[in-house]
């Protein structure tokens, strides 16, 4: 009888430890879950990361260096938090930067922010694409007679147009599908980079109409893979530009 309630208490006691270690692994292995404690990805699960998402043969090629990064927290506040980046290299030789850093989690409404902890990867692989195809960019602009400044840098590059007349909106267009013709095969977004929520790069079109007193700027999207191409044409920018410029 005696026998009987030890094993019945070592089960129960067993028991209690697997909870428990199932609830610390899920806690720490998931990204829905938050945790009170600032936490971010490990360097094995990075590098699955930079290999699902952009091909096996990409590289790491310098360790992790801790950096701090500021972010949204309760209350409109800001909090410095530590984090690490990571440089990848491509198999055709384009370097770029990953960085992991906790980020607060958010309630359904995606604006409300908690006091727990998720953790987050960025990928600027499409920001260091646009650096590295800067000339070409422009050149295209040009091609339409049209001012594109590119802010050349790794992790905030961005492709912005000057834009004085609304006549330029489908000049713009143009420009822009041809710019990705030139990237979107490049960038190619798919399923990984959708799960881990990686943003995507926005070109920005600076509208100034100093007669009507309009000094306005309108994001507009990049086509993110093959089949974006055929969508984002030229009149779908002209129209998207004017209706936000009006």
């Amino acid at each position: 009888m005696i026998k009987d309630y030890r094993k019945v208490i070592f089960t129960i006691f067993l028991l209690i430890i697997l909870v428990i270690t199932g609830i610390i692994l899920l806690f720490k292995n998931t990204t829905i879950i938050g945790t009170i404690k600032p936490h971010t990805y490990t360097e094995q699960e990075v590098n699955e990361y930079a290999k699902q998402a952009h091909g096996e043969k990409v590289k790491q090629v310098s360790k992790g260096k801790n950096i701090e990064i500021e972010i949204e927290a309760t209350n409109n506040n800001k909090e410095k938090v530590n984090g690490v980046m990571y440089e990848y290299s491509r198999e055709n030789g384009d370097t770029f930067p990953i960085i992991t850093y906790p980020v607060h989690k958010k309630k359904s409404d995606n604006k409300t922010i908690e006091n727990t902890y998720l953790r987050n990867i960025s990928d600027y692989y499409q920001s260091a694409i646009i650096a590295i195809y800067a000339e070409n960019i422009a050149s295209i602009a040009q091609t339409y007679n049209l001012n594109a400044n590119i802010e050349k840098n790794n992790m905030n590059s961005c492709i912005v147009f000057d834009m004085k007349e609304e006549k330029e909106a489908y000049n713009i267009g143009r420009a822009m599908q041809q710019i990705n013709e030139l990237l979107a095969l490049e960038i190619n977004k798919n399923e990984i980079t959708k799960k881990y929520e990686i943003e995507n790069v926005v070109a920005k079109v600076h509208y100034i109409n100093q007669e009507n007193g309009i000094d306005k700027i309108v994001n507009i999207p990049l086509a993110q893979n093959h089949d974006d191409i055929q969508d984002f044409d030229a009149n779908y920018y002209a129209s998207l530009i004017k209706n936000n410029i009006n």
